[in-house]
């Protein structure tokens, strides 16, 4: 249950701020899980930020935006 919680707010954040987060970003514990798991489900999208040390998580394109909106509405969260 709280795996799923943290996953919409990850993807709620990511639609209202329009740019790539780090796990950093996200206030809560393995953080990085999280973003795996939107990723394998194609949620999200994830890059090494120019070689740095760390991924940044982001929407590759309007397609993959407009799945983590339909996946936040079968969920029961309110999209703008």
């Amino acid at each position: 249950m709280r795996a799923q919680t943290v996953k919409k707010q990850i993807s709620q954040k990511m639609i209202a701020r329009d740019e790539p987060i780090r796990a950093c970003n996200i206030t809560a514990s393995n953080q990085n899980v999280y973003l795996i798991q939107l990723e394998r489900a194609g949620i999200i999208s994830r890059k090494w930020h120019d070689g740095q040390g760390y991924k940044i998580a982001y929407f590759k394109d309007d397609e993959q935006r407009k799945k983590a909106i339909e996946w936040l509405k079968a969920r029961g969260v309110k999209v703008a």
